[in-house]
Order: C-alpha cells, then structure tokens, then sequence
C-alpha cells in the first residue's frame, strides 16, 4: 500500500516538461527574444556562415537567460505580494 501512495506523488515528467514549454511560451518577452535572435542569426548565416553547435549554443544560452529572467519576475512579485 505504502508503495502505491508513492507512484502517486509523483510527478509525469512529460506534463512537467509541457506545461513548462506552455508557461515558457505564454511571456510575450521570450516570443520577441526568439524574433530578434532568430533574424539576427539569419542575417549572420547569410554575411557570415556560422556553424550549427554556435547557433544552437546561442539558442539556449537565450533560453536560459530567460527562464533565469521569469524565475527573477516570479520572486520579485511574490516579494511585493507579501
């Protein structure tokens, strides 16, 4: 029995991840972060042919800035909440 209380705390990481991407996509910021890094890596692979691993480095250096940003957002708030 005491196994079975276990399995349910337990949280599915696919519902995790996805309603993570969802709460990532809903900050118009990130949207506009993404626009701006995705033409300004167009306009650099087409002056200036850049290997894929720097463009994907950048990608997630853009995303984890962010996610650092919302998560800075979400205490800043809960601060003034309080």
């Amino acid at each position: 029995m005491e196994n079975n209380t276990n399995e349910n705390k337990r949280k599915n990481p696919v519902k995790v991840a996805g309603r993570g991407v969802v709460k990532y996509l809903s900050d118009w910021r990130n949207w506009l972060t993404h626009g701006l890094v995705g033409i300004g890596l167009l306009l650099l692979a087409i002056l200036a042919p850049v290997k894929v691993w720097i463009k994907i480095i950048v990608m997630l250096c853009v995303i984890a800035f962010n996610c650092v940003r919302m998560s800075l957002k979400k205490k800043k708030k809960a601060a003034a909440g309080e």
